[in-house]
């Protein structure tokens, strides 16, 4: 029996709770009962509070056995007679059910760094080229150093500025120097004709940029970088959840993309990008499973991808489009532990170029199918839960006093195949029989029938009216035929059975009562059968018109049914059958006394006194 529903949805097989059911019984006599039992997954069964049987999962033991024990052992105990209650605890395996999911291993998106800027001021010498004499008794400085004023050779106005109109940056009060840090930008104009007095100053030269003046009039802007500027990403020997880094700096110049930093970014060109590889590795890398690991790799321009120094996977440049994917994709296989996922990052040569026409990056994912928990547990139909167990009785005390004598011999199985004796053989009886419902024995009572709503059924019935009755632990004890409505004209053996959905084992078989001569009963002609007598039944007269085969006794020279006078009307049996028809003797009584079911002439069991030794 289960102490749940028998049911097929998830989370129904109450996984790792203890049930506990208690009923009262009621021990007819004292002795050693014996008890035995199977159990899934595991229980106990105590009577009186004292342990009897335990075994299966967390209880220990052995002596409540598996499910799988078709003949588990018995235990005995003593137990007194009266009421005890048995206890039955039970409990399921712990389950759960599991999904399949991408179980990340590896990611580039997972060491992104912004880059970090690092800037040093600096000062740079100014190097004017053809510089107006005018110029000589000092260079004109305004604008807090932002700006210089030079003339030409003509009056004291100023015929071409050279002005600082972006970064952070100061002109020295004598026009000589520039300071400031990282980027600014410079503007000459101009507006000076050189056939008039010369023109203000032909070149200006800043580490290597030039400013250049022509024609009557113009300007022109430069850009500057003062002092140093230097890029700043993740360091090699970073450390993230046990995972060590080693390689370049590493920063992320596009979105999801990992890259090597690059000094000067922004110089242009920058051949330190050209045609160059970068070698990354990351130490650590936990590989739960054996099996095989997924990886997706998007890069510019190529890539290697190595696994303890093995290569996995080569990945290229694949342009984005709308109905493209621009990731490579393969598998590989590999075995638990730690391993170096290692990427050989290579950028292609274009010359002329920087980053921003020729960048480098990767993108790296590594995966594995795994399985992980629901939450949810499995279904009692794929996780049952249960206990089966008996309470077996000692044989029962029984009283024998005095001679007995056998008043009924009950066949359980008739056989067959048996020839059948010929007609009239000697010691042989041949009449007419039908057999007639007299009762129900119950040989083995199952178990866990749903009383009252379980039917029992008899096929055939031939009009049975059957019933039942349960004890608590839902066996069938009991089956009651109705003695009002009469069943009779059985043919063959009757199969009796109970539909249930819950019950199981149950066995019974008839009992019937054999009417002999069924004259007058109400039962079809071809219900009647052919009963050979091999046992000496003799006919010994008539009674009100029909055979009798039973016992009969003498009183005043008088035959009469039975084995003796019993209080009530006497029945005689008439030597023939009109003389039971007409209730006349019309023959002379026979010289013995016959009585009994096996008689037989000149028998010396019964001679008589007084009575001639023979017949003839």
């Amino acid at each position: 029996m289960s102490p749940i529903p028998p049911l097929s949805t998830p989370d129904s097989d109450s996984g790792g709770q203890v049930f506990r059911t208690s009923w009262v019984i009621e021990a007819p006599y004292a002795g050693f009962y014996g008890m035995k039992g199977t159990v899934d997954n595991g229980g106990r069964i105590l009577v009186d509070n004292n342990e009897i049987l335990r075994g299966g999962l967390t209880f220990g033991g052995r002596t409540l056995e598996g499910f799988n024990s078709e003949f588990p052992q018995t235990v005995k105990f003593p137990l007194s007679e009266g009421k005890h209650t048995i206890t039955v605890e039970v409990t399921n395996q712990r389950t759960d059910t599991f999904k399949t999911v991408n179980k990340k291993i590896f990611s580039t998106r997972d060491w992104l760094t912004p880059t970090k800027t690092k800037t040093r001021g600096g000062s740079a010498e100014i190097v004017y080229v053809g510089l107006n004499a005018a110029n000589s008794n000092g260079i004109n400085v305004t604008k807090n150093g932002k700006k210089i004023n030079l003339k030409d050779g003509d009056g004291n106005d100023t015929n071409a500025s050279f002005e600082i109109v972006a970064g952070d940056a100061t002109f020295s009060s004598d026009g000589r120097k520039i300071s400031g840090t990282g980027y600014c930008a410079i503007v000459l104009k101009w507006n000076d004709n050189p056939n008039t007095a010369g023109v203000a100053v032909k070149k200006i030269k800043i580490n290597g940029t030039t400013w250049t003046q022509s024609g009557r009039r113009g300007k022109e802007k430069n850009d500057l970088t003062l002092g140093s500027t230097k890029e700043v990403g993740l360091k090699s020997g970073s450390t993230v959840e046990g995972v060590s880094y080693s390689g370049p700096q590493i920063t992320s110049y596009q979105k999801g993309f990992l890259a090597p930093v690059i000094q000067n970014i922004n110089q242009k060109p920058n051949e330190s990008i050209q045609g160059r590889e970068w070698v990354m590795k990351w130490a650590n890398v936990d590989f739960p499973v054996k099996g095989q690991y997924n990886i997706k790799t998007e890069v510019d321009d190529e890539v290697d991808v190595l696994i303890d120094g093995v290569k996995v996977q080569t990945a290229r440049l694949r342009i984005r489009t709308k109905a493209g994917d621009p990731a490579t994709y393969s598998v590989f296989n590999a075995t638990p532990g730690k391993k170096t996922v290692e990427l050989r990052l290579r950028n292609i040569r274009v010359p002329g170029s920087g980053f921003q026409q020729n960048p480098t990056g990767v993108k790296v994912d590594i995966d594995v199918p795994v399985s992980v928990s629901t939450g949810v547990s499995r279904s009692w139909q794929v996780n049952p839960i249960g206990v089966s167990a008996i309470l077996i009785p000692p044989p029962c005390p029984k009283e024998v006093t005095g001679r007995g004598k056998i008043c009924r011999v009950v066949v359980d199985d008739p056989g067959n195949g048996y020839p059948k004796p010929p007609d009239g053989g000697t010691g042989a009886s041949i009449y007419p029989v039908t057999l007639e419902l007299e009762g129900v024995e119950v040989i083995n009572p199952g178990i866990n029938h749903n009383c009252g709503v379980d039917q029992i059924v008899m096929e055939p019935s031939n009009g049975a009216q059957l019933s039942y009755e349960c004890d608590t632990f839902g066996r069938i004890v009991r089956v009651n035929v109705d003695p009002e409505v009469p069943a009779r004209g059985f043919t063959t053996t009757p199969d009796i059975r109970v539909i249930t959905d819950t019950g199981t084992n149950f066995q019974a078989v008839p009992r019937f009562r054999v009417v002999r001569d069924p004259v007058g009963v109400d039962v079809e002609p071809e219900k009647i059968i052919q009963v050979t007598d091999l046992v000496g039944l003799k006919l010994t007269g008539y009674v009100d018109g029909r055979a009798y085969y039973g016992s009969v006794f003498f009183k005043e020279g008088v035959r009469y049914a039975g084995i003796y006078e019993t209080p009530g009307q006497l029945i005689q049996v008439y030597d023939t059958l009109q003389e039971s028809i007409d209730a006349e003797v019309t023959t002379p009584p026979s010289a013995i006394q016959r009585q009994g079911t096996d008689v037989r002439s000149n028998n010396p069991r019964l001679n008589i006194p007084g009575t001639p030794d023979s017949l003839i």
